[in-house]
């Protein structure tokens, strides 16, 4: 099912080299997963590092079965994959 369009237009591009929406404006990001999550779509707004942009996607197992919150999930991810 798709999620309904947001109560206002919002900018997207796919600018970014993953390929992905990307979304200029975090806000517009935010509104997006907001009517995603309300259709019950665990979604979230996040930065991307490989672009200025925001993409919208599912959060990580661990954070939606509430063992981690996403800033705990991703504060680990940094540090695993930080170098040494």
């Amino acid at each position: 099912m798709m999620a309904p369009a947001p109560s206002r237009v919002v900018h997207w591009t796919r600018d970014c080299p993953t390929g992905k929406r990307g979304y200029m404006d975090k806000g517009d990001a935010k509104k997006v997963a907001s009517a995603m999550r309300r259709e019950g779509t665990k979604v979230r707004a996040y930065p991307c590092d490989q672009c200025s942009e925001f993409h919208v996607g599912h959060m990580p197992k661990a954070v939606r079965d509430g063992e981690v919150s996403a800033s705990q999930f991703y504060a680990q991810k940094a540090e695993a994959t930080a170098p040494v």
